[in-house]
């Protein structure tokens, strides 16, 4: 906590990710309390999140330098672990092009080429039985990669409305198109 606290800003308001390409290593810290989407249930939520954000690519000295220094080998392990990502979101756009019918490198311009790394905390929560860790939202970019741990993630099927859980596969990673790539297409 200690060393995450050299990343957090003194503000009046509970801050929320914002990307932002020139933006340093930041923990974001999501507790308050907010009614429900709906209105119709009158119920608060809390939403219970810590979210430790910074951009890994492009990848810039001065932007990897801004990176924690603890734990020992973090720059070294998430640059490594970023491109790797990397790689493996590229190919998956290629193969989508293929399989729509496009050119290969379609997707291969400047926004694509963006990429945050993310990493979601859900600490215990005083009264769990109105927390929510994230709520029903939109993932922006191209495609979002997520190394899920938990059986937590739900998606909603865009033809018919209906959520499901997807199961988590341990060291596999789950893909879901961001609004970049519905525009797009």
């Amino acid at each position: 906590m200690e060393e995450l606290e050299k990343y957090t800003e003194e503000e009046e308001e509970l801050s929320e990710f914002e990307p932002n390409l020139d933006q340093k290593p930041k923990l974001f810290i999501e507790k308050e309390y907010r009614p429900k989407k709906n209105g119709k249930n009158d119920k608060e939520v809390i939403f219970w999140k810590d979210t430790f954000a910074h951009c890994t690519h492009p990848t810039k000295e001065d932007r990897i330098s801004s990176w924690p220094e603890k734990p020992k080998k973090y720059r070294e392990v998430i640059g490594k672990y970023s491109e790797g990502v990397r790689k493996t979101r590229l190919k998956v756009l290629e193969l989508m092009c293929e399989g729509l019918g496009l050119q290969k490198d379609h997707f291969a311009y400047e926004l694509s080429q963006i990429k945050y790394l993310l990493i979601n905390l859900y600490p215990k929560c005083p009264d769990p039985t109105v927390t929510a860790g994230a709520v029903e939202h939109t993932d922006g970019g191209f495609i979002n990669m997520l190394l899920q741990e938990l059986g937590e993630l739900h998606v909603r099927r865009q033809k018919n409305g209906q959520w499901f859980a997807v199961e988590p596969i341990p060291s596999a990673l789950v893909c879901i198109n961001g609004m970049l790539l519905k525009v797009r297409i």
